[in-house]
């Protein structure tokens, strides 16, 4: 586990042996990919860079009753507890998607350097309405949220300003496309995306069509080293109460086209680590940045040599969030 120093003007990290503590959340072993071609149900798709993928994750956390949220290969499950246990295929132990009140999401992924795709939301209990008549309200519900993006693509067969930019078998699917804000600006710059699960083979020819379009690495990611200082929700009560200045710091490695593009990303997921830290132990609202932390990209040898070494410092991609799960967990204790 990482020993992170604690300074408000100095942010640096030492690493010790990994003890990772046990999550909270559950996890499955279920791979979620294949109820991406399910024909049931209601599918809402989207595309989402940057922060966007947060306003999503926001509006399910202001449900009256949120989702509990299950990392699995490929995706999550959103559980829906207070409408029902989870089901299982007694063939082979599964989550059963189609009897359980659940959603399965397909986060968007950064593919080849150069495409992302599209994001999913399934709502798969068959009949749905009859079976969990909430869970259908709140698919309608969702589906009127997304109707206030942009949309991109209406239906197969329908021409659309945005097709030339849309691959993948993005266009043969009946549900829309929305747009959310950071990706549409992506999108009118010239940013391609391609469907969930695309396979290799077909992902190769596309690479190398898009080559031909003069699309390609022509602006090489870098990794930079992102630390921040940050309060846990025991150290901001110590804090107040005392007028101490106890304080934890993390880090993680993103993959930007530039240290501008690397300290931007790096300054919104501390905002949203922290804000997820702080409603997990029952304080909505909190703001890193209006903290002031101490934050920055380091360049110092024996740092970057340290955060090498330590295996618990994640690495993401600029636009992508870190898997929270363990941080979380630990220091909430």
């Amino acid at each position: 586990m990482p020993v992170w120093a604690k300074s408000r003007t100095a942010v640096s990290v030492v690493c010790s042996p990994c003890n990772r503590p046990s999550l909270v959340l559950r996890s499955s072993a279920q791979r979620l990919s294949v109820l991406a071609n399910a024909n049931m149900g209601s599918t809402h798709r989207f595309l989402a860079l940057g922060s966007d993928l947060q306003q999503v994750y926001a509006w399910f956390a202001a449900l009256p009753e949120p989702p509990a949220v299950i990392q699995a290969q490929g995706g999550q499950w959103l559980h829906f507890l207070t409408l029902g246990r989870l089901q299982v295929m007694p063939d082979t132990g599964r989550i059963d998607p189609q009897q359980s009140p659940v959603a399965s999401l397909f986060p968007p992924e950064h593919l080849r350097g150069i495409l992302w795709t599209a994001g999913e939301l399934h709502f798969l209990p068959t009949p749905q309405r009859k079976l969990f008549p909430k869970l259908d309200a709140i698919s309608r519900r969702f589906k009127k949220w997304l109707q206030g993006f942009e949309c991109v693509f209406e239906t197969p067969g329908a021409r659309g300003e945005w097709d030339f930019f849309l691959e993948g078998r993005l266009r043969n699917q009946d549900s829309p496309i929305f747009a959310l804000p950071d990706a549409m600006r992506a999108l009118r710059a010239g940013q391609y995306f391609v469907s969930h699960g695309m396979r290799e083979d077909p992902l190769s020819r596309l690479c190398r069509t898009l080559e031909l379009r003069g699309v390609s690495h022509s602006i090489p990611a870098h990794p930079f080293l992102f630390t921040f200082g940050f309060e846990s929700p025991s150290e901001h009560a110590s804090n107040k109460r005392s007028g101490s200045d106890f304080e934890s710091s993390w880090a993680f490695w993103i993959e930007a086209a530039s240290d501008t593009a690397a300290l931007r990303w790096g300054c919104q997921v501390a905002e949203e680590f922290a804000r997820r830290l702080f409603e997990r132990a029952g304080k909505a609202g909190y703001s890193w940045a209006k903290g002031q932390f101490a934050h920055g990209l380091t360049d110092k040898p024996a740092d970057l040599a340290d955060a090498r070494a330590c295996t618990d410092i994640p690495a993401v991609l600029d636009g992508q969030m870190p898997d929270f799960l363990w941080a979380l967990e630990y220091w909430s204790t």
